[in-house]
Order: C-alpha cells, then structure tokens, then sequence
C-alpha cells in the first residue's frame, strides 16, 4: 500500500534508472519509494503497477482519488490516470455512474478539453486514463503578483466556453470549473480538465459537488442544474482571474457558499479600476443568480466574447472563429448521476473546499471491458444395442421343445421299468418281513406280562420327569428371567444414551448358541424307533407313525423339530457387535448364555410335556389287546411301544439334564453381568461427564468467539470514528488550504478549533492539535522573515528586486530593473508567491553566513517552521518534501532531544520517535 497514494499497487520488479539507463532490481521497495541506482548512485523514485499501467508519481490528491502520472504499456504512452478510492468502487450504485459518465465524457473530442482514453478497475478500484496536459497553470497565473491581461483572461474563457458548448450537446454538465481545472498548453489554448464530476442535467442525485468559491447557486438549492450552471462557473473563473479575488469571499466555506445566495458579488471596477465594462457586463452577466438572467446558449456567451476579442485583439479573435463554425451533432446518451471529483462535497448543511495542485484531467474515463461468455454443451452418444430378432428366439424355443418331447418319452419309458422293478422288490421284502415278524411273535407273547410291567414303569418314569420340567420352567427359569430382564433393561438404557435406539431391536436377540442347537439335534434325531412295522394286522397305526406323530413341529406343519429355538431370531454379526461401546458389547455377550439357558428351560419343559402325553398314548395300545387274542401281530406292536417308550424317556431326560445344566451356571453368568453392568454404567457415566464438559467448552469457545467478534467490531467501529474524525481535519487543511497558503492562519486555525467540539478521541484530538501547530508554521515563517528583514537586508539572486521592510500586513519591495525601476511597491503576504517565499526562506536559513547570527533554539524553531510551511503550501512538490526533510534532519542531528516532536509533526518524513 503506497502511503502518498493511500491506494493498493502492485510492486514492480525492475526499472530502468532515469540517469544512467541501467536495469535496477526494485522488487524490495514498495511504490513511490526512494532507491539508489547501484550503478551511477542517482536516487530514483520507485513507480508502482496497477494493472496495465505504470504509475510514475503522485501528482495530486483529492477527496474521493489521486492523480497519477503513468507509462501506459500496452501503447507505450505516458498518461495520467485517476484512481478513486476503494470504498467508492464497493459502491455498485457509484461503479455503474462512473462507468456511465465516464464513456460519455470520453466521446468529448475537443481541442480545448483534456482527452479521456479509457475506464477500468483493479484490486476494487475505479479508475480513469486520461490525456497528460503539460503547460502553464491558470490558477498559479492567478497568483503572480501582477493582474492578468483582460483579452489573454477573455480568450481563455472563449476557449473553454467553446469545449463546454460540445459536451451541453451530449448532455453533460461539468459541474467543477474553477482555475485550477484550466491549464494552457504550449500554443496557449486553454484545456478544461476534470470532468470528474460530470453528470447528466436529468440526474437525481441528492449531493452537491463544487467549489464554494464558483458553485451555482441553483445546486445549492438542490434545483436543477444544466449548462448555465458551468457558465456560472466559468463566470466566477473569469471573475477570480481578473481581478485577483474570487466572486465571494468569507471566513469560511460556508460562509462563501452563504454570501452568493444573499448578494450579488462585488463590481469589479471595486477590485480593479482599469476593467474594460465590456468585459464586466460579459462576466457580471454570467454571474446572475437566476438562471434564466445568464446567457442562454453558449453561442451567445461566445459571440459576445469574440466581440470584445475582434475590438481588442482581432489576431485572437480571427484565430478561435474556426472552431464556432464547427458543426455539432447532438445526441442523446444521459449520465445519471454525478460523478466524483477532488471538488469539496457540500451536503446536508456542511461545505468544504478542496483544491488540488495538480492539473490533470480528472473526469471518468470510458469503459473498455471486452467479455466474452461461450456455451458448452456436452453430448452423450451410445452405440448401437445389439439385437436379436424374435423369429430366431422362437425357432429355438421350438426346435428345444420337439428335442425335449423325444427325451420325455424315453424317460418315461425307463421309469416305468424301473418303478416296476423297485415295487416287485418292496414286495418281496414285506413279505420276508411278515414271515420273520411271524416267527418272531411266538417268542415275543412269551415276554408280554413282562413288556407290560415295563411300561407301567416308564410311564411312571415319565411323570415325575414331566414334573420337575414344569417346576424347572415355572419356577427356576421364571426366576433367573426376570435378573436378566432387569440386567438387560439397565443395559439397554446406558447404550441408547450412547449410540440411541438402533441398536435396540438387535441386541435383545443375543447370538444363538449353535453348539447346544446342534446337540439338541443329535439327541432328537435318536428319537424314532428303528424296525417298527409299517401297519398292525387290526389295521391300528404303527408306533413309529404315533412317535413321528410325538416328534411333528408344534405348528402342525409336519416337519421335524431341529432342536434349535426362535430360527426366526436374526443374531448380531461380529461386525455389528464391533460397532456396540465396549462395555455394551461385553454385557451382552455375558448375558446370551444366560438367556440362552432361558429359553432352554422353558422349551425343554414344553418337549418333555408333548413326548410324556405321546407316550401314554403309545402305551394304551397295549392294554387295548386282550392277552388272549395274543397273536404275533400284538406282540410286535408291545415290542414296539416299549422301544418308543425307552426313545421318548431318554430324550426327555438328555433335555431336562441339559436345561439343568444350564440353571446352575446362570447365577454364576448373572453376577457377571452385574459387574460388567456397574462397569457399563461408570463408562457411561464418564462419557457422559466427557460430553458435558466438552459441550461447555464448546459453549465458552462460542462464547469467547461471540465476544473476540464484538471486540474486533467495536474496534472496526472505534478505528472507523477515528478515521473519520481525522478524515474531517484533513478536510478542513484542504477546505483552508487558501487561507493558508496566503498567510491568514487564523482563519485556518479557528476552522481547526471548531473540529474540536465533536472528537471523542484523544488520538483525533492529538493529530488536531499538531494540524493546529503545523499551520502555525507558516504563521511563524512569516514572522521570522519580517525579523530578519529588519536584521538584514535582503536583496534577490539577480539583484531584480530587494526587500525595503516587512510588516504583518505587506512587503515593500523595490524594484532594480525594468520599467518599474527605483520604484517601491507594497506586496500583501497574500500576494507573495511561492518562489518569493523561497528566495527568502533560502536567503535567512541556507546560506552560512546569515545562520550563524541565530541563536541555536531560534535557528532550530525556524528550521522547524520552514519546513511546515513547505508541506503546507506545496504538499504534493518533491523539492518541497527534500527541502523540508532536509531542515528537520538538521534539528535532529543538532538537537535529538528534538526527535519525538519532530516525528509527531511530520510522520510523512518517516522520523521515528527513538
């Protein structure tokens, strides 16, 4: 960031030495800073990049932009450029009125208005390229100590008049002419420059931009303004420069703003006696206050400026008639809304004056932004599906069906053969069997008394069996049921707290316990007898059919029971207990045996009931057959009951041993469970203190971040009053910069005091009070140089002219050459220029032999004083900046106590405060 420009630049690598030509690396030194050429020793100013350009210096500073001189590369061509400030390009309203009106002024081609090449915006913000018009400065014209010539102001005048005649026809209205916005080029034809604040006549905007000494008095009213507003201007121009004092003058810009909508402005004849009435009824008439009392067309104006330039001058006159016969086309594109300027804003009761040094043409520049937006459609493209007709899809489909006929008959052919075959053995065998069973029953009615007693005893057997199952399942089951549950619901409620419900449904249903399904399988699929016969000779059921009956599913589905409980139960993964908390995971492993053994219990009872009931119906086929009708048939069938009986009885047992089993080890797995459940709930707990303690850590960053953001607004906002209350001092040093630069201090001064009332902050108040002391500089140049008038005699370089005496009030100066020679004149300090302050300055402080008649602290307070008065009137001057530097270098090196003050007084000049 460059600190004259106060805008962003980008730094530039290297540059070409102005001296020497060498190439120096530059890439160390921000923008507008001072190197040395290593080459041949010269001190360069570094320039800056912005964008395309090349900016070269600084040559002046106004409210809302710089000036800058710069190298345009992509034409090899020095132009000026103004950049606005950033905080105008965030305005989108603004960026669209500068873009707008600056295209509009940049048509204006006219000899005698500055050229605007184009309009861009970098790093956010706007900025002009203009024409770089280099000449005499009508304002410092103005200022020489003797009048200006009637017919050089009025031909100046004519010129302007005839460029602001073109941009009326395109609908612009100047809105800022005053002397400093005119400069004379080598020919001397007058340029306008600044068409900054340019803007259409139809615009509606509620500012007011213009200087307080030449402002219409319809803006100040807020009326519309149009053409005849820049011929007020331009009369208040002509009024200034011909008689040395502008059209209102006051003790401060309000004042001035004040006076022309009271009054009208002094006669000239007041200020000049030797005004030609011709020229003062021209100008006198441009200054009316009602619009409609001003001239009414610029050809008019025109005309009657040449009228007096013909009588006068008729050379000058002759020479600007061609451009009165130019032909204008008018058009129709409108600005929309003023533009920005270095004017001073008076607005919402508040003037300020802002005058710039530099002369260059500062209007907005033309838009040249090219955009391009192209469209890229994207396409996706198949190949072709392959395809098959459905005519041969069906003649296969034929030809396999007359092949699967063909086969079917030879199938069915040898299936017929075979079944024949297996039938004539099933014979075969039945009756081998009948015969053997036959033979058999003779031996088995021998044992019939005793089969009987054998099942009496199973039977009994099967009671108390059936017993201790129901009191298995009922009462200890039931029992150690209602822990687990309690385990589990306290389990259930630490991990929802955890992971939430999902995991709910699933984990209530532990893994199966595979090993004790596939035993109950083994011992099941024992159940059957082997060899029972297929029928009895009575026609009764076979007791392998009533067993198979006992062994049938419990849903009546007919398909044997596995032995396996609740298949329906989809059991937890290894994967999906991985994602379970630790401890979660551990009580749930913990409890499946315990459930397990749960559900066994019950099941078991229920089984061993069914096979009890099966059993006693098995065994009433015995006692259904008489011992005297004994016949081989009923002896095979209480063979059979007995085998079934034995099967059903150790199955039954092998169950109630296994849910038994399982009973005793549940106290052990229980109390297990307890532990591993205190476990769970402590590491609930501490993850649950864990979430609490970070979520007041989260509470307390967002608090702390709520408040780091609060501070740094209010600090954006304390810096931004700061800025702003520092901004108004500046303002004030601009608006009075008159006033100082003529030596009336005091009016700068009480400007400065009335900021005081408002500031809120000791740092504004602090930069007030060394504005107020660097203003009194120049106040103090001015009494040192009246001191040492009356001390020594001071004559000029060229012996021109001497210094007779000085007195608060004018120089009485004598003349040695010319036609005013050995004559005296009085010249006010208001009057005396810069290069007069200069010789003075020099004269008492740069040469050795008038220095050493000061005492220190005086030579070093007049140092001092030199130097504020070389940035207070020439604040943009680089010879001004090293001569000031140079007089405070020499306080501090004499005087370094003196440090601090210096540095506090003149920050540009980079002295620190060590």
């Amino acid at each position: 960031m460059s600190e004259q420009a106060q805008i962003e630049l980008d730094k530039v690598e290297t540059m070409e030495c102005p001296s020497c030509k060498a190439s120096m690396d530059v890439s160390a030194f921000d923008a507008f800073a001072e190197a040395q050429c290593p080459s041949c020793g010269a001190t360069v100013t570094v320039p800056g990049r912005l964008g395309a350009y090349r900016l070269l210096g600084c040559l002046g500073s106004g409210g809302m932009g710089s000036v800058y001189r710069a190298y345009d590369e992509t034409l090899a061509r020095i132009v000026a450029i103004k950049v606005m400030l950033r905080s105008l390009g965030e305005k989108p309203e603004f960026l669209e009125s500068f873009r707008r009106e600056a295209q509009a002024a940049a048509k204006l081609n006219h000899p005698n208005i500055a050229q605007i090449y184009s309009f861009g915006e970098e790093k956010g913000q706007p900025y002009i390229v203009m024409e770089l018009v280099g000449g005499r400065h009508f304002d410092d014209m103005i200022a020489s100590p003797s009048p200006l010539d009637q017919a050089m102001v009025m031909k100046i005048g004519m010129d302007i008049a005839d460029g602001l005649q073109l941009a009326a026809a395109s609908n612009l209205v100047h809105g800022d002419i005053k002397p400093e916005n005119i400069i004379l080029d080598e020919r001397d034809s007058a340029k306008l420059l600044d068409f900054g604040i340019a803007s259409s006549p139809d615009s509606q905007s509620t500012e007011i931009w213009g200087t307080p000494y030449y402002i219409a008095p319809e803006k100040l009213r807020r009326q519309k303004a149009d053409f005849r507003s820049d011929i007020y201007c331009l009369g208040g121009t002509l009024y200034h420069a011909l008689t040395q004092h502008p059209p209102f003058e006051g003790e401060d810009a309000m004042a001035v703003v004040k006076a022309r909508l009271e009054r009208p402005p002094e006669p000239m004849s007041k200020w000049r006696p030797d005004i030609d009435p011709e020229v003062e009824e021209i100008v006198m008439r441009m200054l009316q206050a009602d619009p409609a009392m001003r001239y009414p067309t610029y050809g008019s104006l025109i005309s009657d400026m040449r009228r007096y330039l013909s009588r006068v001058q008729p050379k000058a006159a002759s020479a600007s008639s061609p451009s009165s016969k130019r032909i204008v086309i008018k058009g129709r594109g409108r600005a929309s809304s003023p533009g920005a300027g270095d004017a001073a804003t008076v607005s919402s009761g508040q003037t300020s004056v802002h005058a710039t040094k530099p002369k260059i043409a500062v209007s907005r520049g033309m838009v040249d932004a090219r955009s391009t937006t192209g469209r890229h459609a994207s396409q996706r493209i198949s190949g072709p599906i392959p395809y098959m007709p459905e005519g041969n899809a069906a003649s296969e489909e034929s030809g396999s069906s007359k092949k699967g006929s063909s086969t079917g008959k030879k199938v069915f052919a040898g299936c017929m053969i075979a079944g024949g075959v297996v039938v004539l053995l099933v014979i075969l065998g039945v009756g081998g069997i009948f015969y053997h069973l036959h033979s058999k029953a003779k031996q088995a009615l021998g044992d019939y008394s005793a089969k009987v007693e054998a099942r009496d005893s199973r039977l009994a057997q099967f009671k108390t069996l059936r017993a201790n199952a129901v009191r298995l399942r009922d009462e200890t089951a039931v029992a150690f049921m209602a822990q687990a549950d309690g385990i589990v619901s306290q389990a259930l409620a630490a991990v929802e707290a955890e992971v939430g419900t999902e995991w709910t449904e699933r984990i209530l249903f532990e893994p199966v316990d595979e090993e004790a399904g596939g035993e109950a399988e083994a011992v099941e699929g024992d159940a059957p007898a082997a060899g029972a016969p297929d029928a009895v000779a009575d026609g009764t059921k076979p007791a392998g059919g009533e067993e198979e009956q006992v062994a049938a599913d419990a849903d009546g589905n007919g398909e044997p029971d596995d032995g396996s409980v609740e298949e329906d139960i989809v059991p937890l993964s290894s994967g999906e207990l991985e994602g379970l908390p630790a401890k979660a995971r551990e009580v749930f492993l913990t409890l499946a045996p315990v459930r397990s053994a749960n559900r066994l219990a019950s099941s078991t009872a229920d089984k061993i009931d069914e096979i009890a009931s099966g059993a006693e119906a098995i065994a009433q086929t015995i006692a259904n057959e008489p011992p005297q009708s004994a016949v081989d048939a009923a002896t095979v069938a209480a063979a059979a009951v007995i085998v079934g009986l034995d099967g059903s009885l150790a199955t039954a047992t092998t169950a109630f041993n296994e849910a038994a089993n399982a009973m005793n080890a549940l106290p052990q797995a229980i109390g297990k469970a307890k532990e591993q459940l205190r476990s769970l709930l402590d590491e609930t707990e501490r993850l649950a203190e864990e979430r609490r303690i970070k979520a007041e850590e989260e509470r307390k960053a967002e608090e702390a971040r709520k408040a780091e953001e609060a501070r740094r607004a209010e600090e954006a906002r304390i810096r931004s009053e700061k800025e702003a209350e520092i901004g108004k001092i500046t303002m004030c040093l601009a608006a009075n910069f008159d006033n100082i630069r003529t030596f009336h201090t005091d009016k700068a001064i009480r400007e400065l005091g009335r900021l005081e009332e408002g500031f809120k902050y000791a740092e504004s108040r602090k930069a007030l009070d060394i504005a107020k002391r660097r203003v009194e500089c120049v106040n103090g140049v001015k009494k040192f140089i009246i001191e040492r008038c009356g001390e020594i005699h001071f004559e000029a370089p060229n012996g021109a002219w001497e210094v007779a005496s000085a007195n608060d009030r004018a120089l009485d100066v004598v003349f040695n050459t010319g036609p005013n020679r050995g004559k005296t004149k009085s010249i006010q300090w208001s009057d005396v220029t810069l290069k007069q302050m200069i010789l003075l300055i020099s004269f008492y402080l740069d040469r050795e032999d008038n220095a050493k008649t000061l005492r220190l602290r005086a030579h070093m307070d007049a140092l001092r004083d030199a130097a504020g008065y070389y940035l207070a009137v020439d604040p943009s001057g680089e010879k001004a900046k090293e001569t000031a530097a140079r007089y405070v270098s020499e306080v501090v090196t004499r005087l370094p106590q003196r440090r601090k003050e210096m540095a506090e007084l003149f920050p540009e000049l980079a002295f620190s405060a060590d």
